[in-house]
């Protein structure tokens, strides 16, 4: 699907590692996902979600487990604006249902968090469909959480497949993309 080094020379002097397996950023890509599942050896797939993200892409990622004879069980966040904290984990720990063995998040930065969390405690692999192109955790292996109410980086695992499909990219937020952008800017500058 791509021609993805995970080590790699740099032209800065440097060998670099990539966590990630995989990745695939192109129009459709969605319709990949059973083929990664299955890569992975999933049999059932948890589908992770909040409600803006599953109607973003959650739909279209059941539609094509389905047509790939794929089973599933998802939980979708009901919040209109989730929170990454105890709360949350909570949530998704709660409602994990562990006939599943692969994870796979329909969203950004709080499902992708939660979602790694939730692949290193249950030791099973993740995949990330993104859903707005502002973000840069898609391929940490940390989790950004709010514990305590201190912000926290909390070790976890990264996604072993980022699938970025251009139809649903394209339809994020105004919002979200003026935020990545103060992300970027803040990393610099720092």
């Amino acid at each position: 699907m791509n021609d993805f080094k995970k080590v790699f020379s740099c032209d800065c002097g440097k060998t670099h590692n990539a966590l990630i397996d995989e990745y695939i950023v192109e129009k459709n890509a969605i319709s990949h996902l059973a083929d990664y599942v299955k890569q992975y050896n999933g049999t059932k797939a948890f589908i992770l979600a909040d409600k803006n993200t599953f109607l973003a892409g959650g739909k279209k990622a059941i539609d094509v487990l389905e047509q790939n004879d794929i089973s599933y069980s998802k939980y979708v966040f009901d919040e209109d604006r989730l929170a990454p904290n105890e709360i949350a984990i909570d949530k998704a720990v709660q409602n994990f249902d562990k006939t599943c063995d692969i994870i796979v998040g329909i969203g950004s930065g709080v499902i992708n968090d939660i979602g790694k969390i939730l692949a290193k405690n249950n030791s099973l692999s993740f995949i990330i469909v993104a859903t707005a192109p502002s973000m840069d955790g898609y391929a940490s292996a940390t989790s950004s959480m709010d514990i305590g109410g201190l912000k926290v980086s909390l070790p976890t695992t990264n996604a072993n497949v980022i699938i970025g499909d251009l139809d649903i990219l394209k339809t994020a937020p105004d919002h979200m993309l003026i935020s990545g952008l103060g992300d970027m800017l803040a990393k610099f500058i720092s």
